[in-house]
């Protein structure tokens, strides 16, 4: 069907819409790193990639950090490896990573399931087909109860009490992960997958030799879905409004009218969020979506 579509032609993101980095570290295998941004109709986009093999730790993570320098743009969220913890007596790769990209990194799951757990929200995130919608019991909320939650809780509570009584929305943002077609890495990375059969967990894929950017994509992914639901306790909506209120400013300069706006936003009165963009030309962040293995 139409919809079916996984590998896209780069468009220009808008400054505002949230952006994650994600990052497989390592040295004598691949170290790859992913870059996906997460658009107001909850679709996630991995727009760019970067891979290493053999080098050094401060070699790549001065790289992440001189780009994002250059195009001026800094991820909400940075996902580690959770091996960058382990204890090796001097500083941890998380605490090297930090120094040398200035970023705070975000540990990954590594807990047990956490791997068939990723593969299920890949598997999601790539469905094209609808599911069916959960439709509401056709009952009517206790109005004395919607207010009590109001005066108690709050607006966002009433919102989620609220919900129960909805009909869900038929889906119109699938698949949910789209992949430019510059990130040839992972593109030519994912077919190789297969499943363990008879060998090991047979609800998960073999390892490979360069399977680094599918653990990584697990990482991105459930990290987006999370965020996506409220589960990391950053609002969607308010992190959209910021990073909105940002790019203003660096393009305005103004100053004024960049705290007011940040009042409106942390006092709970949002500006409006616009839809997706529609394709356009590639803009100055997908120079570096180009580049492949050094």
């Amino acid at each position: 069907p139409d919809n079916a579509l996984h590998i896209i032609k780069p468009f220009t993101i808008p400054e505002w819409w949230p952006r994650i980095l994600s990052i497989d570290w390592g040295k004598r295998a691949m170290c790859y790193a992913m870059w996906g941004a997460i658009s107001p109709r909850r679709r996630v986009y991995v727009y760019s990639e970067l891979a290493w093999k053999g080098m050094d730790l401060p070699f790549w993570a001065s790289e992440i950090r001189s780009i994002h320098s250059e195009l001026g743009e800094s991820p909400i969220l940075t996902v580690l490896c959770g091996s960058a913890w382990h204890d090796r007596g001097v500083e941890t790769i998380a605490d090297q990573f930090q120094q040398y990209s200035g970023l705070v990194p975000t540990r990954s799951e590594n807990t047990p399931g956490s791997r068939i757990a990723g593969l299920q929200v890949v598997h999601d995130f790539l469905r094209w087909e609808s599911k069916i919608p959960v439709k509401s019991k056709e009952t009517f909320y206790d109005v004395s109860k919607a207010n009590w939650i109001l005066r108690n809780h709050g607006s966002e509570a009433l919102e989620k009490y609220r919900s129960q009584f909805y009909d869900e929305p038929e889906e119109d943002n699938i698949p949910i992960l789209q992949i430019f077609n510059t990130c040839t890495v992972l593109i030519e990375t994912i077919p190789l997958c297969i499943y363990n059969d008879d060998k090991g967990n047979p609800e998960d894929i073999q390892e490979f030799d360069g399977d680094d950017p599918i653990d990584n994509l697990r990482y991105l992914v459930k990290v987006a879905r999370k965020f996506i639901t409220g589960e990391l306790g950053l609002d969607m909506a308010v992190a959209i409004a910021k990073q909105k209120a940002m790019a203003e400013l660096e393009a305005s300069n103004d100053m004024t009218r960049f705290y007011r706006t940040m009042e409106r936003i942390e006092g709970g009165s949002l500006i409006h969020i616009p839809g997706i963009t529609g394709p356009a030309s590639v803009s100055r962040r997908s120079r570096f979506a180009r580049r492949r293995m050094h």
